[in-house]
């Protein structure tokens, strides 16, 4: 039917079909854009809550949290007063410690001297003098000394052990570092 109208308004009707196939498609678009819209207001919304809420406990949160980092500051400097108040933190007494080797040395090894040397009112180095009814003897003695938590380690130089009975022995300790 186009074929009966003339050229020039050929062009024309063609023209208008296009306009109106476009606005069609446009309007078509639109409706669509506008669903879509309506259908994520319910989603914005809850975003929107959902991120109120959690800036709302961010905030409470980072309140908290310097709460808390001022009472770490406050618990710390506490400890370091009484620390100094107290003078030291983990301090053994001498007499506890020549005790603990009277009570390791057992029957048969008897100790005669110590020596004890310490720093500020720290045990830094000790030395033992005695005599051993044999080499076994002497040897488990210083493992106990080795194994014991008051002490890191115990020396025992191998001159001591030349005899085979009644053997005169001389240890050197070191005393275990108290835990800063």
């Amino acid at each position: 039917m186009i074929n009966l109208i003339p050229p020039a308004a050929q062009k024309s009707v063609k023209r208008q079909y296009l306009i109106r196939l476009a606005t069609v498609w446009l309007i078509l678009a639109g409706f669509a854009c506008m669903i879509v819209g309506i259908l994520n207001v319910p989603v914005y919304v809850l975003v929107r809550s959902q991120l109120d809420a959690f800036s709302n406990e961010y905030a409470q949160a980072s309140v908290e949290s310097a709460s808390f980092d001022a009472s770490t500051k406050e618990i710390v400097r506490a400890n370091e007063t009484a620390q100094l108040l107290s003078g030291s933190k983990h301090k053994v007494s001498f007499s506890h410690i020549i005790s603990e080797l009277e009570r390791e040395s057992g029957s048969e090894v008897r100790i005669k001297e110590y020596a004890l040397s310490q720093e500020k009112g720290t045990l830094t180095a000790l030395t033992i003098k005695g005599t051993a009814n044999s080499r076994l003897a002497l040897t488990n003695f210083q493992e106990r000394i080795e194994a014991h938590e008051l002490f890191e380690s115990a020396v025992l130089p191998l001159s001591n052990l030349a005899r085979d009975r009644d053997i005169p022995f001389e240890i050197a300790i070191t005393p275990e570092k108290p835990q800063e």
